[in-house]
């Protein structure tokens, strides 16, 4: 027997979800992205703070990490309850067009408080990361890795992928060996996780367009592409297994002279998406 809800109790579901959620079911029929597409689901900017021009940073459940040029500076933001927190200053978060920083928002469930990682991408081996408790509302320096490395990563939220409460991206070694950062979330301390083989040799006249992890069906992977005289090579490996090294396994292997850079988080994105939609069908 088929049960039905009235209008008004969906829409009070609805606004009670993140936003992410929301964006989500405005695929699942014609009738929830009407709902959802009600001048009442729209974003505003925080209610407490003047019109400025606001750059999204990085969002987790439901919380939105912003960034205004406008004065305001750092404000983490509730867009269900347009209510907004200004976070202090550490700085510009943009350096330059070629070393711009990553920032990732994650929740620390060990300590019960949300910290966010800001990283400088591709910056000196002797710069500092840094981290955000919003507990203790400041800013701290957190120390290098052991071996000292040069973030690689390509500047977009995902590719500091967090699983099993850590943060991971992709560094570089002084002898120049790329190499998976983790950074646990609780105790601050740095690991590090074998990338697979493939993932790193390049041969003859290839060139590496891209290479960068992100966060697949919950389990880290690992993509590729490069670039040979006659196409482009787009890789995708999944880790089966946690922290196994022997658990890489290569998922699939596109060739095109159409694939380009900065193709990889689409490709896992979308092949994400097939995965979900082949399981509820």
């Amino acid at each position: 027997m088929e049960i039905y809800f009235s209008e008004e109790i969906i829409m009070d579901i609805h606004i009670r979800l993140p936003v992410q959620s929301l964006l989500r079911f405005k695929c699942a029929s014609n009738f929830w992205k009407t709902l959802t597409s009600d001048p009442y689901f729209k974003l505003c900017i925080p209610s407490n703070h003047k019109p400025h021009r606001y750059v999204i940073l990085c969002c987790c459940d439901g919380l939105c990490l912003l960034w205004s040029y406008g004065g305001a500076g750092y404000l983490l933001w509730n867009p269900s309850t347009n209510e907004s927190v200004q976070l202090p200053e550490h700085g510009y978060p943009y350096t330059t067009r070629a070393t711009p920083s990553t920032y990732r928002l994650a929740f620390d469930s060990i300590n019960d408080d949300y910290k966010i990682l800001k990283i400088d991408n591709k910056g000196s081996s002797t710069s500092f990361n840094k981290i955000f408790a919003l507990k203790s509302g400041c800013w701290r320096n957190i120390g290098n890795h052991c071996r000292g490395f040069v973030n690689n990563v390509c500047g977009e939220e995902d590719s500091l992928a967090f699983v099993r409460g850590a943060f991971h991206w992709i560094g570089k070694d002084n002898l120049s060996r790329h190499f998976m950062i983790s950074l646990n979330i609780s105790n601050e301390v740095y690991g590090e996780i074998s990338l697979p083989e493939g993932i790193c040799n390049i041969h003859g006249s290839q060139i590496c367009l891209e290479r960068d992890i992100s966060v697949l069906q919950g389990m880290l992977c690992a993509y590729r592409t490069h670039l040979s005289p006659r196409d482009c090579t787009f890789k995708l490996w999944v880790m089966k297994d946690y922290g196994v090294k022997e658990s890489w396994t290569e998922l699939f292997s596109i060739r095109g002279p159409e694939l380009y850079q900065n193709i990889g988080l689409q490709m896992v994105k979308c092949y994400s998406t097939s995965v979900c939609t082949k399981m509820r069908g």
